[in-house]
């Protein structure tokens, strides 16, 4: 049996071409985005909860209060997970209230003020008064020629001590790197002072009974000589 249907193309070609039988919708791309579906579930969600106050006129009001509660909840729980942000703050925030003056040997009663800021659990400050007092000791002891501007390496050039070099370098690092100081750092520059301390007392004894022997070897050569001409 022969298929008696025929296709026009023309007719439906010209059809196509007319725009109110709408047959090209078909090929457009639709413009509603899924920012758009999302909103309009909300819109829908709050007037089914707000009801006519949301439609008359407070449903920006609304959108905004959620929103701000959103961002506030975000942040709190944020926060409750890392805690250590939190304490990070605080540090940043020590650290920036903290200013680097000059630092001078003279003027002050170190052991005054290295108790007074241990009781306060201030270790920055032990550990900095801690250094000039040690500096104030070789100074007076002659084992370095104390300048403001000199670096602390230079000290370290002067006089060359482990002690004094690790002492630095704790010192360093806290005055000028903005590491955070501990009590076991400043029980570390304490104990660095006392042997650097201890040392020069030692230095200074060895040096005054060399300085008494080579008198006793002096006064015994000169009595020889004299009871030689006698």
């Amino acid at each position: 049996m022969t298929d008696t249907l025929i296709v026009d193309s023309l007719r439906l070609a010209q059809w196509r071409t007319q725009p109110e039988y709408g047959y090209d919708s078909e090929f457009k791309g639709s413009d509603f985005s899924l920012m758009d579906w999302l909103a309009s579930q909300i819109d829908t969600l709050l007037q089914e909860l707000f009801g006519s106050l949301y439609v008359g006129g407070m449903g920006k009001a609304v959108i905004y209060v959620l929103g701000f509660f959103a961002i506030a909840t975000v942040i709190g729980v944020t926060f409750y997970r890392h805690p250590e942000l939190l304490r990070l703050r605080r540090k940043e925030k020590q650290d920036t209230d903290y200013t680097v003056e000059e630092d001078t040997i003279y003027g002050i009663r170190f052991d005054e003020a290295i108790a007074e800021a241990r009781s306060r659990k201030d270790y920055r400050e032990v550990v900095r008064l801690t250094y000039l007092k040690t500096l104030r000791a070789l100074s007076d002891a002659d084992l370095i020629h104390w300048i403001p501007s000199k670096t602390p390496l230079q000290y370290v050039a002067e006089y060359e001590d482990h002690h004094l070099r690790h002492a630095t370098m704790v010192f360093v690092r806290i005055r000028y790197g903005g590491f955070e100081a501990t009590e076991e750092m400043a029980d570390e520059m304490t104990e660095d002072n006392r042997v650097i301390e201890a040392d020069i007392v030692a230095k200074a004894k060895a040096e005054k009974d060399e300085a008494k022997t080579e008198n006793n070897e002096a006064t015994t050569t000169s009595a020889d000589e004299k009871g030689g001409k006698a």
